[in-house]
């Protein structure tokens, strides 16, 4: 995955050095390719360190008790903009009641992000999203779905693993790592959590339970 970006950065700028006759058209065009394979290539080495971190069975998270619900509707207000400009259909069931959890806000952020940014990219206009928590046993759930295309059956149990793709021509056109969920799962069971994806009758919807604190 790091090969493809670094041998297209490495192609196009000798390229550049070597052709004193390439037009400016030309030029841009090859830095553009350049630019864009960079930011690749730095979207992957850092997400491959944040997964190596969450691998460290030493690494600790800075936990303190948050009030889920809450950072859940700040979390999701940062996203009303891009569900709108999609065109997205929304709907949100956050309780009302305060429910508290040991969590590291900043990282926790990251793994609901990281789910968020994927319905973003794999869904078509006017698709619904849905979020909606509930409290049981001990256990705070949410859920995080949509009415769009499901994660094949098959590919359920490994695609929380690195590098694992639905689709790996639409990953690699959005700039996807294959990491994202992976790093997700880490975070979540950093936090003595866990998360699967729950079957529907259509599109693919994340179930994340955490602990409560008492």
């Amino acid at each position: 995955d790091l090969k493809n970006p670094l041998s297209s950065i490495l192609g196009y700028s000798e390229t550049l050095l070597k052709d004193s006759n390439i037009s400016e058209d030309e030029k841009n065009k090859y830095l553009n390719i350049i630019n864009q394979n960079s930011y690749r290539a730095n979207k992957l080495i850092t997400d491959l360190f944040e997964f190596s971190l969450y691998e460290n069975c030493n690494y600790k998270m800075e936990l303190k008790k948050t009030d889920i619900c809450e950072l859940l509707r700040i979390i999701i207000a940062g996203y009303i903009n891009e569900f709108d400009y999609k065109g997205f259909e929304y709907e949100f069931d956050i309780s009302e009641d305060e429910y508290h959890i040991m969590i590291d806000e900043l990282k926790f952020t990251r793994a609901i992000n990281n789910i968020l940014d994927n319905k973003i990219k794999y869904n078509d206009r006017g698709n619904k999203i849905y979020i909606k928590t509930y409290a049981k046993n001990n256990n705070f759930y949410i859920i995080l779905g949509d009415n769009g295309h499901a994660i094949p059956k098959e590919l359920r149990d490994n695609i929380f693993n690195p590098f694992v793709r639905t689709d790996k021509s639409r990953n690699s056109k959005t700039g996807g790592t294959g990491l994202g969920l992976s790093i997700t799962k880490k975070i979540i069971n950093k936090h003595n959590g866990d998360i699967k994806i729950i079957d529907s009758d259509c599109g693919t919807n994340f179930e994340i339970n955490i602990p409560l604190s008492h």
